[in-house]
């Protein structure tokens, strides 16, 4: 046994590297969670930019029958590029198929349902499916 002065230095010590690895551990899990509640936020408002865009240009074009602005068209093209770099893999994939030209009705409706659902999963656990999701609009 060492003497009761270096035991109580070398307690004191432990103690000290303890308190300093213990606020270092949560000082990484706040800022953790912070990041991620930021990533959370930044795609959450990602896709609702998304989402307001597209409702915008089908009532233009399903509406009025009207050709889609083409300052509404810049808008989405900067919605689409911002998800082609914020979304989640399944979100990106399915935006490319999305806007493969020449799409008929049926695949554009489902394609966007796919959309919709892969952003609902990439921000919360859904038991969902794609048929369960599709864009609202009033009559």
């Amino acid at each position: 046994m060492l003497d009761p002065i270096v035991d109580a230095a070398l307690i004191g010590l432990v103690g000290v590297f303890v308190g300093i690895g213990g606020y270092a551990l949560q000082n990484w899990q706040v800022k953790k969670a912070d990041r991620e509640r930021a990533e959370f936020v930044s795609k959450r408002e990602r896709y609702e930019e998304w989402i307001r865009t597209v409702v915008h240009a089908f009532h233009i074009v399903q509406t009025k029958k009207e050709p889609t602005p083409l300052e509404l068209k810049e808008k989405l093209d900067v919605a689409n590029n911002m998800l082609s770099l914020y979304g989640s893999d399944d979100v990106v994939k399915l935006l490319h198929q999305l806007w493969t030209p020449n799409l008929e009705g049926d695949k554009t409706k489902e394609l966007i349902q796919k959309t919709l659902l892969a952003m609902r999963k990439d921000l919360v656990t859904t038991g969902l499916d794609a048929s369960d999701v599709e864009l609202l609009r009033a009559e």
